[in-house]
């Protein structure tokens, strides 16, 4: 919107699919060192391509293979921004980063402590932030998008199915919350697995997977709650959306 150019490097994936710019290959992690080397090679492919101003790497795997691609940022201007980590892995995280030698910023103070309390120096803090609740669909067009009947509560839950998110604690305890119906917005490698638990849990007709949505805000507005049952955050956008349009949140 401000007029800079933008591309992206990333794995395969629907969000990819739809990024607005470039998208250059880069293959998965998965948090293995034998796979730094060939990341950092399609990085620096991106780089010979693109040719960029700034190169901004979210969190520590793609902060390793930006430093090798770009030396530590002498030959393209790199910084690291922190998201979020399970708590148990800030303390090997805050190694990586040193490691690599980036300007790190945090989305938030949490974050930014755990990281500074494992010794890694953290050179802004930028929380993460949503636009204001804008008026969007009727919130009943929403419900009857989503087959609600007159009387029936809208849970939604807006995630990446993926074990960090824990759609699956939702999922369960939807069995116990009766006239609701559960909307999961999001996809990922879970989805099938996420799709037998509601079988498993008798709510196979009371939760939709809704998939990528572009207008979640909208439908967070138009739900009775937001759940986020996630096994850790760091400052999850779908609560500050929930919290702009006024929609209670229940969290872990």
């Amino acid at each position: 919107a401000a007029g800079h150019k933008t591309a992206f490097v990333a794995a395969e994936g629907a969000m990819a699919r739809s990024a607005p710019g470039p998208v250059f290959a880069l293959p998965h992690l998965e948090r293995s060192l034998r796979r730094v080397p060939a990341a950092a090679r399609a990085l620096d492919r991106a780089i010979r391509a693109w040719r960029p101003t700034l190169i901004h790497a979210h969190n520590p795997g793609m902060a390793v293979i930006s430093a090798l691609a770009t030396l530590r940022g002498a030959r393209v201007s790199t910084l690291a921004s922190v998201q979020g980590l399970p708590p148990e892995d800030y303390r090997r995280a805050s190694v990586v980063l040193r490691i690599a030698g980036l300007p790190i910023v945090s989305c938030g103070t949490e974050v930014a402590y755990r990281l500074s309390s494992n010794g890694c120096r953290v050179s802004a803090v930028i929380e993460n932030a949503v636009a204001p609740a804008a008026a969007g669909r009727a919130p009943e067009r929403v419900r009857a998008e989503f087959g609600l009947d007159a009387g029936q509560r809208l849970i939604v839950a807006v995630g990446r199915l993926v074990p960090q998110k824990n759609h699956d604690l939702a999922i369960r305890a939807l069995a116990d919350v009766p006239r609701a119906r559960l909307v999961i917005v999001g996809d990922g490698p879970l989805r099938s697995k996420l799709s037998d638990a509601t079988a498993t849990h008798g709510v196979r007709d009371r939760v939709v997977f809704a998939g990528l949505r572009p207008d979640a805000p909208e439908i967070i507005a138009a739900a009775d709650v937001l759940v986020m049952p996630s096994r850790w955050e760091g400052l999850p956008l779908a609560a500050l959306e929930a919290m702009a349009a006024g929609t209670p949140i229940v969290a872990t």
